[in-house]
């Protein structure tokens, strides 16, 4: 069972960091170290936070050094028959059927 507190804690500090108005690379850097932090501690709702800041391109790529993307079933080629029925995994990369895959790299698929 994952930890889903994670974004009781990385909400509030990525908000403050972009009420404060802390430069990109900073808010990236500070976002990126709590993110390894509570994905250490399981944290399997990051998505969610992910939604939420969006819009802050610094957070977004923090996300995205994790493994954390915003299009999670993206087509892993430009083949219209592999577009209906494969994707990269969010969480190991690897290229999957739609139907699923038990995910080594989380513990989930």
């Amino acid at each position: 069972m994952g930890f889903s507190g994670g974004n009781e804690i990385f909400d509030p500090v990525a908000r403050k960091l972009i009420t404060l108005g802390i430069d990109d690379e900073t808010r990236y850097q500070i976002s990126g170290a709590l993110i390894g932090a509570l994905q250490e501690s399981d944290w399997d709702t990051e998505d969610e936070s992910l939604e939420e800041f969006k819009a802050d391109d610094a957070i977004v790529r923090a996300f995205a050094e994790h493994g954390i993307d915003l299009d999670e079933e993206e087509p892993c080629c430009e083949d219209a028959d592999e577009l209906s029925s494969h994707y990269h995994c969010p969480r190991c990369k690897a290229r999957v059927s739609m139907m699923g895959h038990d995910c080594e790299g989380a513990g989930r698929g």
